[in-house]
């Protein structure tokens, strides 16, 4: 993980200077101060002149202090910005030995004025998003003003600090609009991550094209047929803020995939289930215990080149309505697994308010309960990237009510400080997000995160969610022991047969798998007072992890 966000930057260098004033007849300093704030997350040191300050006060100030930057700001009708920037461009051109950079905050009609001035290397008119001005901030900290953005995940997160990266899915299902599009989100510098949704017939037929369905086609995504498809995105991506690529895995030959992920869109991350992908979802022929072992190949071969992976397991459980606990468990064998086959950087994927219902006071409990367990792993040679997203099972048809809920579960996920924000766009319950839609969903995610950052209420002094977590990481450290219990490998939760074992034997169960052997989906879960737990089939009535257990004979065999 990255420094907590409410520790500073350390900037070994020599912190740059920033001076700030409001001219004319302005005194409207609001945004002068988020700019110094701002500034200051960013290692600068900043010093601001005052309201409605003469031209010659600025000039003596810059003459004395010889900042790197020089902030006018002026929000006021253009009539008024008119002569003083006219005084402000005589003095510099008497002052020629004066060299800072000269920046520009107003609103429209005074940046009008301002930019026919000819004196500011950059303007901001107020439409810009704090992530705008981070970037310019951070390449004049870092002199590489203009230098393409970060090629790779780790250095993008840390390009981006503090602000989580924004990701979103894309898969329109024409071709040529999903190339558009991407051009389109690239020009609009709203996204570092652009994840391709190829259809079902591409995630599990393209290698094998006489085995593609016409019925797998229609609304799943993008028809990629070939890797030209995948080579034509990226290179029509290539502009803007430079958006990392990468697809949705596919159900089959998944190190073949890799590896033209790599070749053709150079990858974010791999994502790869542990279990799914297989015959127990039905998204592909594989048998279980095949598919693990297939599955822990294709994370090794990233794992190999350094490439981040997240291991996309615990949400499946989770939609299929199993309780937290399991998920708990799960989150940590997901991550245990890509530790064990040599993931050196790893993208915890948090699915947010799923199963539906879940309370945000349980959804915190069980986010933090994962995190705790998972990042018992760190080292040296492995580390977490923490990814958010909403569940979208949670939003409602009504698009504008499904917008405030998208805000409302964005500001809770900001609670466990994430490095990477998948927006998930109010409209994907029911159909692929066009571009205007995306754009919109990140701004709407833009201004949560900008609030939240600015300061949030500690919640692990929240009695509820701490008692809640405790008991989560106490559950899913039995069904850990319960997995370890049926087997005589050496390292249980990383051996695919005893991993096969554990569905078979429904420790590791869920509702929804009725009918999809080898899962058994006799575990009955309810949800109560915003959590999701087991109870009995009969009764309703919650039971614990140990009945649970019990139950299916397995708690006689477990070392308490």
């Amino acid at each position: 993980m990255l420094p907590d966000r409410e520790k500073r930057c350390t900037i070994k260098a020599v912190m740059k200077l920033i001076l700030l004033s409001t001219v004319g007849k302005c005194v409207m300093f609001q945004w002068a101060f988020d700019f110094m704030e701002l500034a200051r997350t960013f290692g600068y040191n900043t010093v601001f002149l005052g309201c409605s300050t003469p031209v010659p006060k600025i000039l003596q100030a810059i003459k004395i202090q010889q900042p790197d930057i020089v902030v006018i700001s002026h929000h006021m009708p253009e009539e008024d910005i008119g002569p003083v920037i006219d005084e402000l461009s005589k003095s510099l051109s008497d002052e020629s030995g004066l060299k800072p950079v000269f920046i520009f905050g107003g609103d429209a009609s005074s940046s009008r004025a301002a930019e026919n001035s000819g004196i500011f290397q950059r303007i901001f008119s107020g439409d810009e998003s704090p992530l705008e001005i981070s970037d310019f901030l951070r390449e004049r900290r870092d002199d590489k003003a203009g230098q393409p953005f970060p090629g790779n995940l780790v250095e993008r997160i840390r390009f981006r600090y503090p602000f989580p990266l924004l990701h979103h899915h894309l898969g329109l299902p024409d071709l040529v609009e999903t190339e558009m599009a991407a051009h389109a989100l690239a020009a609009s510098e709203i996204l570092d991550v652009l994840t391709l949704v190829q259809d079902q017939n591409a995630q599990e037929h393209f290698f094998h094209p006489k085995d593609m369905q016409p019925s797998k086609t229609e609304l799943t995504g993008t028809p990629l047929r070939t890797p030209e498809h995948m080579e034509e995105i990226y290179e029509i991506s290539r502009c803007g803020n430079y958006p990392l690529l990468r697809a949705y895995s596919s159900t089959r030959d998944l190190v073949r995939w890799a590896e033209l992920q790599e070749k053709c869109l150079k990858t974010a991350w791999g994502a790869i289930p542990l279990t799914w992908y297989s015959k127990l979802d039905g998204r592909s022929k594989r048998p279980l215990q095949e598919a693990i072992k297939e599955n822990l190949k294709a994370i090794k071969w990233y794992a190999e080149r350094e490439i981040p992976v997240s291991v996309n397991e615990v949400h499946h459980w989770s939609m299929r309505e199993a309780h937290d606990a399991l998920a708990v468990a799960v989150a940590y064998i997901a991550a245990y697994n890509a530790k064990e086959v040599g993931v050196k950087y790893f993208v915890a994927p948090l699915m947010f308010n799923t199963p539906s219902g879940t309370s945000f006071s349980m959804d915190l409990a069980k986010m933090m309960a994962m995190i705790d367990l998972i990042e018992e792993l760190h080292g040296k040679d492995f580390t977490t990237f923490r990814q958010v997203r909403p569940g979208v099972g949670h939003y409602l048809p009504d698009v504008s009510v499904a917008k405030g809920q998208m805000a409302a579960s964005a500001t809770i996920a900001m609670y466990i400080k994430p490095n990477i924000f998948h927006v998930i766009s109010s409209s994907e319950a029911h159909r692929p997000a066009t571009v205007s839609e995306i754009v919109e969903s990140c701004r709407i995610i833009q201004g949560v995160m900008e609030d939240c950052m600015r300061g949030l209420p500690d919640v692990t002094k929240d009695k509820l969610i701490h008692r809640r977590k405790t008991q989560l990481i106490s559950d899913a450290r039995l069904i850990i022991k319960a997995i370890e219990s049926i087997s005589n490998a050496e390292k249980p939760l990383a051996d695919p047969a005893t991993l096969v074992k554990a569905i078979e034997k429904g420790i590791l169960d869920a509702p929804k798998l009725q009918g999809r052997p080898p899962g058994r989906g006799k575990l009955f879960t309810r949800m109560l007072h915003g959590a999701c737990v087991p109870a009995d089939p009969e009764t309703g009535d919650a039971i614990t992890e140990e009945e649970r257990l019990d139950r299916l004979g397995i708690l006689k065999k477990i070392k308490l």
